[in-house]
């Protein structure tokens, strides 16, 4: 999974895809004129979401980093973490109901509840972009358990543009909440 968010000529990406994505997705920044990211949001630790990002951090100043808060015991996550420490960005661990903004869009942490759950996946941070009438909602690769928290916590979750959760997988994209997004795609 690796998303690019554009508001005002500033840039935001979500997650950076497996190995393989790496050097796509950065030949994909460089096509299009991105030379440097406001926000690199990690929403988990799975190789299949951070390994591009290590790429991305070593070609693209990055300002500030959104990563969820727990830890893990990979080799890529502890690579993740020294190109951070190399490039000396800014790390800030989100809470669900916090803000940010990416010129004029506000970005809304919608999830994790807290870091509880079995599944690291449940630990994905799931964001909630809204810019100007647009609105889209990410969330990693949360599954049913936390997009059934996300869903009764009371935070507006309609969006226009719903990014599937867990790549489409039966563990995620609640019918809770499909009601609750009510996605126009």
């Amino acid at each position: 999974l690796s998303v690019l968010v554009q508001a005002d000529g500033e840039y935001l990406l979500y997650d950076g895809g497996g190995r393989g994505a790496s050097s796509y997705v950065v030949a994909y920044l460089q096509q299009h004129g991105v030379t440097e990211l406001e926000w690199l949001v990690v929403s988990h630790y799975d190789e299949d979401h951070i390994s591009g990002l290590v790429g991305v951090l070593h070609t693209t100043p990055v300002e500030q980093a959104l990563m969820p808060d727990y830890t893990s015991d990979t080799q890529i996550y502890q690579s993740l973490q020294n190109t951070l420490a190399e490039k000396v960005v800014t790390v800030t661990y989100p809470a669900q109901g916090d803000t940010f903004s990416l010129g004029s869009a506000e970005i809304q942490i919608v999830g994790p509840k807290n870091y509880d759950y079995d599944s690291d996946n449940s630990n994905s941070l799931c964001l909630r972009i809204e810019y100007g009438d647009f609105r889209c909602l990410m969330t990693g690769d949360a599954e049913q358990d936390a997009e059934q928290d996300m869903a009764v916590f009371g935070q507006d979750l309609s969006c226009d543009v719903y990014v599937v959760g867990h790549h489409g997988s039966s563990s995620s994209t609640s019918e809770e909440l499909l009601e609750a997004a009510s996605p126009r795609y």
